[in-house]
């Protein structure tokens, strides 16, 4: 019992060493895979905001937002707000 225990454990040694190489080369490979796919998601979006004001006139603000795409968009939208009532009513529209 104890030999093949011996015997297993210098295969797994072994074998380690054979394929050091190309595991090195692999978690080399998805890092980088996974660098770049986190990278290239973050980007600066515009986020471009109108307000229309009782008379009809309108207001245009832009401001920068930093995200993935569909996080800008909703932290875009948040943006959107309703103030005042009736025929005294200011709008604002957000979007990217």
């Amino acid at each position: 019992m104890y030999f093949s225990v011996l015997e297993t454990i210098s295969f797994i040694i072994v074998e380690n060493q054979k394929n050091s190489k190309m595991k090195k080369s692999g978690l080399l490979a998805a890092t980088g895979i996974l660098f770049l796919g986190m990278s290239s998601c973050i980007k600066d979006y515009d986020c471009n905001c109108v307000t229309t004001d009782p008379d009809g006139g309108t207001t245009t603000n832009s401001t920068v937002v930093k995200g993935t795409k569909k996080t800008s968009e909703t932290a875009c939208d948040l943006l959107d707000n309703t103030a005042g009532s009736g025929d005294f009513e200011f709008k604002t529209e957000c979007s990217i």
